[in-house]
């Protein structure tokens, strides 16, 4: 099998150190398993040696409560700094946790949280302003906060008619992706739920579902047309969903929120500029 595995990418799944990792990662028996994952990694690295420095992948999956510095800091070890972090999802802002359900997200230590986003950032600038940033911290940060910077980057810059309609993170039903799910449903996309299934492997698409949510979707942004933010705005159908319907109502009471998000977004992206014109220039083809 490792014979097999150093011809490919080796991607893992480790959500931080083994107090973090195991709140969610256990054994069906609810067994630790951090040390298992960790052990083959370090046996691996024995007999492959600078192979997963080179190849290897961490997938961080962010879950609260939330201790981002421990997680960044635990990344930064001997070992693992040479490992890439691909994705870590929970792109985590003060201002997106506003309005979160208490009763789904427990243990939620805000001040610790704004504590660790600040010091986070300032180490970020700080890094890049002195052009010492690792491709270990590039790639946690740009999986953290950077992807979200990238919208920013990559805007229209041409001046927009009046006819200009905002987007769904680029993303219409049915038309530029499917997500097939196990038992063969085709469902708009990963993030979804039943409500926004389109059909099947038996059946095909069903093409007035899919119409009837592309309507619904152009009602639902009508009101976004005058937004300032509009081109760089990261509404996904997912946020659109309440108790399995695309709820208007439900979007804009958090609209303020993703507002302040976007603002604060702007205000880094304008903080990186300023420190390095090129800096985002590396993640042209991404």
């Amino acid at each position: 099998m490792i014979g097999w595995l150093i011809i490919n990418l080796i991607q893992v799944s480790i959500d931080g150190p083994k107090e973090i990792h195991d709140r969610y990662r256990t054994s069906k028996d609810g067994q630790s398993t951090y040390e298992i994952i960790f052990n083959n990694l370090l046996s691996l690295d024995r007999k492959y040696p600078s192979y997963l420095r080179i190849n290897g992948s961490i997938v961080i999956t962010l879950a609260p409560p939330f201790v981002l510095k421990e997680i960044f800091n635990w990344a930064s070890t001997e070992f693992l700094k040479h490992f890439s972090f691909d994705y870590i999802s929970w792109v985590i802002t003060t201002v997106s946790l506003k309005n979160i359900n208490p009763e789904k997200y427990w243990d939620l230590n805000f001040d610790v949280l704004n504590r660790d986003i600040e010091e986070l950032k300032v180490y970020l600038l700080d890094k890049i302003d002195n052009k010492e940033l690792s491709s270990n911290e590039l790639s946690f940060f740009k999986s953290w906060i950077l992807d979200s910077l990238l919208p920013i980057y990559k805007r229209d810059l041409r001046d927009i008619s009046d006819n200009y309609k905002p987007g769904l993170l680029g993303c219409i039903p049915g038309n530029d992706r499917v997500f097939v799910t196990s038992n063969g449903d085709y469902y708009t996309c990963e993030r979804v739920n039943e409500a926004f299934k389109i059909g099947s492997v038996e059946t095909g698409i069903n093409l007035d579902m899919v119409n009837k949510l592309q309507l619904q979707i152009q009602d639902f942004l009508s009101f976004c047309e005058s937004c300032w933010a509009k081109r760089i705005c990261q509404t996904c159908l997912s946020s659109l969903e309440k108790e399995k319907t695309i709820n208007k109502n439900y979007h804009l009471e958090s609209c303020p929120y993703l507002l302040e998000i976007i603002e604060s977004n702007l205000s880094l992206f304008c903080e990186i500029m300023e420190s390095d014109s090129d800096f985002f220039k590396q993640f042209t083809f991404i």
